[in-house]
């Protein structure tokens, strides 16, 4: 505590940072879409540039954007042993729309923005009124092509994703002829898979599927064009087999150039000429690094067809054996054997309706990466005809530097500037409010500065500051903070959907709302208004060498007359019409070289103007330290002295107090609360929870996963997700969907997987 109440000066120096900083970030957050006036949960992890989970100690960065790009919340968190977890609460002034949640460090927003972990975020006002917008895709199928559109005789593996509530688990792909090309398995309410088929341009493509034996599912397969060129990878035991095939003569006898790449950074490259039959080439498994890796076909230095591939990145589908059938209001635990030891897992239960509202957001489809399916044998015979081997790998790992610090500390970075060009050298003096702390930097002509604050501020701060050169008077001194975020990049002008899902949600907010007002349970706390905290010398420096209570004076007409007659060791003096402040050190016997500092209300000036304009009636106490044995231990901020003039509070809000030098300053996240505790068994309170579960940033070193949870008394269909990492980057998934009721008689039915 004592090093706090002491002054720390901090002069631009190499800091050791942790030698290997994160190269990615994964997140996770608690719901798929909110309301206002609800909290956004997110747990993070970050990650080595294997995928592996890091113990770094890093300044994690959530952002939140609007559609117009402005800043809607801003948090800086501390990764404890490289995870961590933080909390926005949503303004009840937000509008409806989609937000964009970016979650990253400063070193990772070095390598580029398009590389930033983001999300996309539905919020609703619940102040508006809604109508159905997504009754039609509610039940649909969506296509995506292997090697990005559908070309003329060239076979093709196609990914198809689907939501739907409809009885019949079957859909057939057919042509205009009526001739079915392929069979679609829809067994679960939503999904994925792939099927291969060779289109033809000319002909048309639907799927045929009753739903509720009135409507077809919505779907679209895209068109078949007549010619083009496709990549497509064959996942092989030890090698990859990137396949590129064209129709027509696009690209025959001409060299093409294929590139691999990770993190931005080339890992791979080859070149060959394209012949009739098409290019395959073998690329080793082991050559590349475990990491998403994204291939590119370049004809003169253009990219003509990509595909990204997640390489040695096993997936695990874990079974989950719980009963599919529980009982309201009671508890139960998740149970699963893993093979690693979990760094990181995050687990929760959702009405399943949700996700089929919100499909952007389930993770097991958007982070899934989707198997990389053998070819049949008859195309998998052609394609090793031609193969070649002649792959070249580039050897050299994904880099983990970037142009942009990795930051262990909260830091600052700014400009200042003056009305006047700087000096080649200046001093900056920075007071933070709260933790009561003083930096000095030396600046030069530029007047850039960066530098960590051992001593972090929380939250939003008006921080007081002093800049000073023995040659150069600074009149209008502005800070102009250099904090870059990143833009948003995800399509958020599109129409938030409103579903069955929504309606159903925005409606039990309501009712429990209604229920606990009834219960006479909910007592709304008053939420604390955040004051702008003050920087308080008297936390730094204490014992004045003279205290003067000035209400026991009599009333001086000026300043200059109080420190004449009034303050011991200052000395006033007036050479060609402008006054000088100079202080006497008692200890030493001689006049401090510089001015003091003279703080007015716990704001730092040397400028002698404002400190005689001060009315000597507002004055409630003036403190003078003038011993160069206590002002040594304040470096160049104590060399001359020092002065505290505390106002009477009538006094607090003239011109003297309001005016002086600040700038706006966004310190680390306060750590969030623990969660409230459940609902204590015997309250007359109902619980209506629509979130069964939601545990953030789990470990299980020996692979035993065991977590809690009770199910609330609101009968329904839920979701169990849970999504982990283990030590060496592996991922892992578990689903599972089950079904509350209230209290059956006989579970013993109840299926288990």
């Amino acid at each position: 505590m004592k090093k706090l109440l002491t002054i720390l000066l901090f002069v631009l120096t190499n800091i050791a940072v942790a030698q290997n900083p994160a190269s990615k970030i994964t997140f996770d957050v608690d719901k798929p879409f909110y309301f206002n006036n609800q909290e956004i949960e997110i747990s993070y992890q970050l990650l080595d540039y294997e995928n592996k989970p890091t113990q770094s100690k890093e300044l994690v960065y959530i952002l939140l954007k609007n559609k117009f790009n402005d800043v809607v919340e801003l948090q800086k968190n501390f990764a404890k042993n490289g995870k961590g977890e933080s909390k926005i609460l949503l303004s009840s002034s937000l509008a409806t729309g989609y937000y964009e949640l970016i979650v990253y460090t400063n070193h990772i927003l070095g390598f580029s923005e398009d590389q930033l972990s983001r999300r996309r975020i539905p919020i609703y006002d619940t102040k508006e009124n809604f109508t159905f917008n997504e009754v039609d895709k509610q039940n649909y199928i969506k296509f995506y092509p292997e090697g990005g559109q559908l070309i003329d005789n060239i076979p093709t593996r196609l990914a198809y994703s689907y939501t739907h509530n409809c009885e019949q688990p079957l859909a057939s792909i057919i042509d205009d002829r009526e001739k079915v090309v392929a069979e679609l398995e829809l067994l679960k309410m939503s999904g994925f898979g792939s099927f291969f088929f060779k289109p033809e341009s000319g002909r048309t493509y639907l799927v045929k599927h009753t739903c509720d034996s009135v409507k077809n599912i919505a779907s679209t397969i895209p068109k078949v064009i007549d010619e083009g060129i496709s990549l497509r990878i064959d996942d092989r035991q030890d090698y990859y087999l990137l396949i590129i095939q064209s129709t027509g003569n696009i690209y025959h006898n001409d060299s093409l150039t294929v590139r691999g790449y990770s993190q931005k950074n080339m890992v791979y490259e080859s070149k060959a000429e394209y012949k009739r039959k098409g290019l395959a080439i073998k690329i080793d498994k082991n050559s590349m690094p475990e990491d998403h890796l994204s291939f590119h076909v370049f004809y003169n230095e253009t990219s003509v067809a990509n595909r990204s591939i997640y390489n040695n990145i096993n997936v695990n589908m874990t079974p989950l054996p719980i009963d599919s059938i529980l009982p309201t209001s009671t508890s139960h635990d998740i149970s699963f054997k893993a093979n690693k030891n979990i760094k990181y897992l995050n687990a929760e239960i959702l009405p399943s309706e949700w996700l089929t509202a919100s499909e952007e957001n389930i993770f097991y489809l958007k982070n899934l990466p989707l198997n990389l399916l053998s070819s049949n044998n008859e195309l998998k015979q052609s394609l090793d005809n031609y193969a070649i081997s002649m792959s070249k790998s580039i050897d050299n790992n994904p880099t983990t530097k970037t142009q942009r610090t990795p930051e262990e500390y909260l830091y600052l970075r700014g400009v200042l500037k003056d009305s006047k060009p700087l000096p080649d050298s200046s001093q900056l003096y920075l007071f933070i409010p709260g933790v009561n702390v003083v930096y000095q930097a030396d600046l030069d002509s530029t007047g850039y500065f960066e530098f960590p604050l051992l001593v972090e501020f929380y939250g939003k701060q008006k921080i007081p500051f002093y800049a000073f050169s023995e040659d150069h008077k600074f009149d209008e001194p502005l800070i102009e903070l250099d904090e870059k975020v990143p833009s948003i990049l995800l399509r958020l002008t599109d129409e938030v959907p409103w579903t069955v899902a929504h309606d159903s949600e925005l409606k039990n907010i309501i009712q429990n709302n209604e229920i606990q007002s009834i219960y006479n349970f909910y007592q709304p706390e008053e939420i604390a208004v955040e004051k702008s905290l003050e920087f308080n010398i008297n936390e730094l420096i204490r014992d004045p060498d003279s205290d003067y209570d000035m209400t026991k004076y009599k009333v001086f007409p000026t300043m200059t007359d109080v420190i004449k007659e009034v303050l011991n060791g200052l000395m006033l003096r007036k050479r060609k019409g402008e006054y000088t402040l100079r202080m006497f050190s008692e200890d030493q016997l001689k006049v401090y070289k510089e001015a003091p500092f003279v703080f007015i209300d716990n704001r730092p000036t040397k400028d002698i103007d404002e400190i005689l304009a001060i009315d000597p009636e507002d004055i409630l106490r003036i403190q003078i330290f003038n011993r160069q044995q206590k002002l040594v231990n304040l470096g160049p901020f104590g060399d001359g002295g020092l002065v505290v003039i505390n106002l009477k509070e009538s006094a607090r809000t003239n011109d003297i107090t309001q005016s002086g030098n600040y700038f706006e300053a966004t310190g680390v996240t306060k750590p969030i609360t623990q969660p409230a505790e459940k609902l204590a068994k015997g309250n007359n309170l109902p619980d209506m929870r629509s979130t069964l579960l939601w545990e953030s940033n789990l470990s299980f070193p020996d692979g035993n996963v065991i977590i809690p949870f009770q199910t609330s008394d609101r009968p329904g269909n839920y979701t169990i997700l849970i999504k982990y990492i283990d030590e060496n980057g592996q991922l892992g998934f578990a689903m599972k969907e089950i079904k509350t009721v209230f209290k059956p008689k006989n579970l013993s039915s109840a299926r288990k997987e």
